[in-house]
């Protein structure tokens, strides 16, 4: 088995048709999906079942008590047969030459720890609204990270990563159960250990932005949430750079820039007695000071963020 797809499912009866069909579609055949019913309240397990039914030899249906979208990749995990794990959200959907791709990179280059693939950004009707572009490299964990952020383009997000099983296990990683964010949490490590990285230009992953999602969701107390997992992330992220063998200084560094530039953000989703704490905090963790000044535009926004910090 070449691939195991991961497909956590959540109240996405609306969408989960079309990601499956795009399973199904697939021009590449040594593959698994795998489906994680995570105790879902809508009629998304009567479509499962009829596709398990029809493709038996390319579905496994799992059903389990809710526990959130980073308990319910891990659980998927553990019964991936699959040489490379694929992250695909049971609302995006990908091209039909997807796992072709990976494939080829994975045929050109010998042992590959990762494959970044391109992503298209798309409305909850399917009209495209951006899509990533950068070139096609082999390179180290780090050097793709510095590449990415060079780029502007984002770094954490999972379903847009290929990852090799044994490199994942030999890791142990895992998913933070219970935290939002949790891709930020994990991916910013899973890059910069990855020896070989194959980025690969080709747009094949459709990440659909919906209403009623999790980053979409208006609900204060969850926004409160995410700015505190966030901030717990950049706490751990910092102590596991520390422990990479060989990182770089530039690597190490802009790492931190980036996640320091991550919780300043989250500033502007709170506000009153909650977003003076949330100040505090920052302050407490002087994380302007990891906002390096190398730019015009590095320059700037080290004196936005002093200014909301401070002030």
């Amino acid at each position: 088995m070449k691939f195991s797809i991961i497909i956590p499912v959540y109240n996405v009866e609306k969408y989960i048709s079309k990601c499956l069909e795009s399973v199904v579609n697939q021009t590449y055949k040594n593959f698994e999906a795998i489906i994680i019913n995570d105790g879902t309240l809508d009629n998304s397990q009567e479509i499962i079942d009829k596709f398990v039914k029809l493709y038996p030899n390319i579905f496994k249906s799992f059903i389990k008590k809710n526990g959130g979208l980073s308990d319910a990749r891990n659980f998927g995990i553990k019964y991936a047969k699959g040489e490379y794990l694929v992250f695909l959200d049971s609302d995006d959907f990908i091209d039909s030459n997807y796992l072709e791709e990976l494939n080829k990179a994975i045929n050109e280059n010998e042992k590959v720890d990762l494959i970044r693939v391109s992503i298209k950004s798309n409305d909850s009707s399917y009209n495209m609204l951006s899509k990533e572009k950068f070139d096609y490299k082999v390179i180290s964990g780090q050097e793709a990270f510095i590449y990415l952020r060079e780029k502007r383009i984002c770094i954490e997000t999972v379903c847009s990563y290929c990852v090799r099983l044994d490199f994942w296990k030999k890791n142990d990683f895992k998913f933070s159960k219970g935290k939002y964010h949790e891709d930020f949490g994990i991916m910013l490590i899973v890059l910069l250990k990855a020896k070989k990285v194959v980025i690969i230009n080709t747009l094949c992953y459709n990440y659909i932005i919906r209403e009623n999602s999790i980053m979409t969701d208006k609900d204060y107390k969850k926004k409160i949430k995410r700015v505190y997992d966030k901030l717990e992330y950049y706490d751990n992220i910092l102590k596991e750079i520390d422990n990479i063998k060989n990182i770089s200084k530039k690597a190490k560094n802009i790492c931190k820039e980036y996640i320091s530039t991550a919780v300043c953000e989250s500033m502007k989703i709170i506000e009153g007695q909650e977003l003076q704490e949330y100040k505090r905090e920052l302050r407490k963790r002087k994380v302007i000071k990891n906002i390096k000044c190398n730019s015009y535009r590095n320059i700037a926004k080290k004196i936005i963020y002093s200014l909301k910090i401070y002030l």
